[in-house]
């Protein structure tokens, strides 16, 4: 887990671990996915920030990333579904705690079958390394309970840099919304306090 600590490693998969609502995400993503299984981004990042910096709102909702293709395309029983904004299923079930979450499925062979991507081959390394935003770029590997990738780093230091700008361009335009207006949201929870303008050294 790169700089991570054992300490926080072992707090970060318990916490994890232990949210009922990612048990039940988790059976979802299994039960419609081939290959191996990734819970990716914000419900990692944010998960391991609590761990180090103290309370932060989690997120509700949970993305996973699968090296095979969908097996089902139907919800299991009980389960809503509709199809998201990348022409993906998004799943959704009430909460522990009454609300509602989503579970969204990303399958790495159609994620890099369309530009900027699709220059790379379709990894889950490689599919970190091109995280709109560098925080983004982190997975937990559900089987083998371990965390990685340069978004491990990123949240410790509590870095709001844009990763791939072409990226964050494509998923602004998906939710409708600017990509300077995307990257204050997404990166509210590490404290930013400059501009997008200052943030874009990173950029590939």
């Amino acid at each position: 887990m790169g700089s991570l600590s054992e300490n926080f490693s072992n707090q970060l998969i318990e916490l994890i671990e232990e949210d009922p609502d990612y048990v039940r995400a988790k059976d979802i993503a299994l039960a419609v996915s081939e290959g191996e299984v990734f819970l990716i981004g914000g419900a990692v990042a944010r998960r391991l920030f609590r761990v180090v910096y103290g309370d932060t709102k989690l997120n509700d909702d949970y993305d996973f990333a699968i090296t095979g293709e969908l097996s089902l395309l139907q919800a299991p029983n009980g389960i809503g579904s509709r199809i998201n904004s990348y022409g993906n299923p998004k799943f959704f079930f009430r909460g522990h705690s009454g609300g509602e979450i989503t579970v969204d499925i990303i399958p790495l062979l159609r994620s890099f079958s369309q530009p900027p991507r699709n220059r790379f081959p379709p990894t889950i390394d490689n599919f970190l390394a091109t995280a709109p935003i560098v925080f983004q770029g982190i997975a937990y590997d559900i089987r083998r309970k371990i965390v990685f990738g340069p978004g491990v780093q990123a949240v410790l230091d509590r870095d709001p840099r844009v990763g791939s700008l072409e990226e964050l361009k494509s998923y602004a335009d998906a939710k409708k919304v600017s990509a300077a207006e995307l990257w204050r949201v997404k990166t509210a929870f590490l404290g930013v306090n400059r501009p997008f303008s200052d943030y874009l050294s990173a950029v590939s």
